[in-house]
């Protein structure tokens, strides 16, 4: 193959085959280098604009790079907290999610296969992390207890908690949380 036709075939492939095509001979792996073939498969993944807009770093860091970290994990790394509090009971199959740099932990199972419905937020931003658990006004309505659930945090604030599994079976609910508004409270979304 031409090396303009092997560069567009490389550049029709998604990010992880590419890769796995860089990892099968000396010569692919130098052809799948070509910033061309990263410019495109962020075009085609992000759109041009986006693409257009990443340009600077681009040529700074190699297109690559740019995909890799913003399509990865490599461009994270872990990080060991001290924690204080504690989330009790001790559960598994708990969801959490994150809203700036606040984990939010919701429900799991508990002993005796218990499904729990409680909250907890633990803000990163302070010397001395510390679990607490959200304490709901009394007159609100909480979500079923559940385990196996879905729980994501909106750009806005707010959380959606969908799914899973209780103590009746499963759940097919939604119920959205706005951390930005108080007092805190579970707002369930009825179907039309």
């Amino acid at each position: 193959l031409g090396a303009n036709l092997l560069t567009y075939l490389l550049s029709l492939l998604d990010m992880q085959s590419l890769l796995q095509v860089s990892a099968t001979c000396r010569n692919l792996y130098d052809s799948c280098k070509s910033n061309l073939v990263w410019v495109n498969l962020c075009k085609r993944a992000w759109g041009n604009s986006q693409t257009t807009a990443l340009e600077l770093h681009g040529k700074e860091l190699g297109w690559e790079r740019v995909v890799r970290e913003l399509h990865t994990l490599s461009a994270v790394s872990w990080r060991s907290y001290k924690v204080a509090g504690s989330v009790f009971p001790a559960r598994i199959n708990f969801s959490t999610c994150s809203v700036g740099k606040t984990v939010i932990l919701f429900g799991g199972e508990g002993a005796h296969a218990l499904a729990l419905n409680d909250t907890f937020f633990l803000n990163l931003d302070t010397d001395l992390p510390t679990w607490e658990q959200v304490n709901f006004p009394p007159e609100a309505t909480l979500p079923p207890g559940r385990w196996g659930h879905t729980l994501r945090a909106f750009s806005d604030g707010r959380i959606i908690l969908f799914g899973g599994c209780g103590n009746v079976g499963a759940i097919n609910d939604i119920f959205i949380l706005d951390t930005t508004k108080m007092p805190l409270i579970w707002q369930e979304l009825k179907p039309l």
